[in-house]
């Protein structure tokens, strides 16, 4: 029998995959047992039941399929989201694919605790509408590169453009108006491949003037507000994250998370660190592509434009829930880094090498690559002072969660399901 046995790439790509599935799996399992995001199922409730209404998309269709098919609506809730982070899984899988010759790069990708890992890492991120921002974004990267690679020409790329990812993205802003943020991607990517001019790029992204019209300027009476929390009302909700989009949020709340976001200086030093490391990796590796002439494009690649794709999210500091922006932020960095492909081979990461102090540098990277993969995770809300929230956590912390569950080895509560979801 011949004992020979060499661990390939293609057995990295398939343990890593296999491994963000199987965390992932824990979720999906945990959230047809147990509502893992209250605040988020509360909100899916919203719904046009009396008018057009923010968010209100998700929450008819929910009382649809529970009315036309029986189905019910956490099975409903909980099946949508599983089908899109699974989506998210593959499609981001598809795309670090071609980094596989730098063994670190592809893992540092493909555990990053900004990128695919976020809602793992901290449930209070999963079971969000940014999902389908994430969706869009990976999407619209990965036939970016099929164009690139020349797999496909301008026209079918147009037709992928207009007639899926952007009746995507205007459904998905009738969800969650979050995903307008991630429309700057959408138009600097399209910009880079269609070679026109500014003003007629602008023409054709003028479609969604009309979803962010109904989403800010279209309102129901109180009255309507009322009579719809009253037919939802024994649901067992919670009415305080039913109602908080309803409305406008006003001037108030905005200045609040200014206090809390900004003027805070232990906040605002956490939330300046998570903007470092949503972005940071994606500009670097991209200068180190194009030192070493890697990236493959019939254009003019206009690396000063990640920094426009990433800037809208820093609203998140006005907005709240800021890790959840950082997550998103950090996925469209690494969108716009990814549509580019590689025209050669990366070199693999050496960890041992014929000089002392190349050693001692790379020991100390890796070192600090493991940590940062499996020990840290981005809090995706809120007060981090107040609420002694910090980075560290991360897939080793929630592993160890899991276990106790499963073999129930942990007293106090700490870890008993009924006392920590609904």
């Amino acid at each position: 029998m011949n004992m020979n046995y060499k661990f390939t790439n293609n057995h990295l790509f398939i343990f890593l995959l296999l491994f963000v599935l199987l965390m992932f799996s824990s979720i999906f399992v945990l959230s047809y047992l147990k509502i893992v995001n209250i605040w988020s199922f509360s909100q899916a409730h919203v719904n046009y039941s009396e008018g057009f209404i923010k968010r209100g998309l998700f929450g008819t269709l929910m009382f649809f399929f529970e009315e036309k098919f029986y189905l019910p609506t956490k099975i409903f809730f909980s099946t949508f989201f599983m089908f899109f982070y699974l989506s998210n899984i593959f499609l981001f899988f598809a795309l670090i694919k071609k980094y596989l010759s730098n063994k670190l790069l592809f893992i540092f990708l493909a555990l990053s605790p900004t990128l695919i890992m976020f809602s793992f890492n901290d449930l209070g991120g999963y079971q969000r509408l940014d999902a389908l921002s994430i969706t869009a974004i990976l999407i619209h990267a990965l036939i970016s590169q099929k164009y690139y690679e020349k797999k496909i020409d301008l026209n079918f790329y147009q037709k992928i453009l207009f007639y899926f990812i952007f009746p995507f993205i205007f459904i998905s802003i009738l969800f969650h108006e979050i995903q307008l943020f991630s429309l700057p991607f959408h138009f600097f990517v399209t910009w880079n491949i269609l070679k026109e001019n500014f003003f007629s790029i602008v023409k054709r992204y003028l479609i969604f003037l009309i979803p962010i019209y109904l989403v800010f300027f279209i309102y129901p009476d109180s009255e309507s507000i009322i009579l719809m929390e009253k037919n939802i009302g024994e649901r067992g909700i919670y009415s305080s994250a039913f109602l908080f989009h309803t409305k406008n949020i006003g001037l108030v709340h905005y200045l609040n998370e200014i206090n809390i976001n900004i003027l805070n200086i232990n906040n605002f030093k956490m939330h300046l660190l998570m903007i470092l490391l949503a972005t940071t990796p994606f500009v670097l590796i991209l200068l180190y592509f194009n030192k070493l002439n890697l990236l493959t494009s019939d254009n003019e690649i206009n690396y000063k434009f990640i920094f426009f794709v990433t800037f809208p999210y820093l609203a998140g500091l006005l907005i709240g829930d800021f890790g959840r922006w950082i997550n998103i932020m950090s996925f469209t960095a690494f969108g716009y880094m990814s549509q580019f492909p590689l025209k050669g081979k990366l070199n693999d990461f050496k960890l041992f090498s014929d000089e002392i102090y190349k050693f001692i540098v790379n020991f100390i990277l890796l070192s600090l690559t493991i940590f940062y993969l499996f020990f840290i995770r981005i809090p995706h809300c809120c007060n981090l002072e107040k609420l002694n929230i910090n980075l560290y956590g991360g897939i080793v912390n929630k592993g160890i969660s899991i276990i106790n569950v499963l073999f129930n080895s942990e007293e106090g509560g700490l870890f008993d399901l009924d006392a920590r979801f609904k």
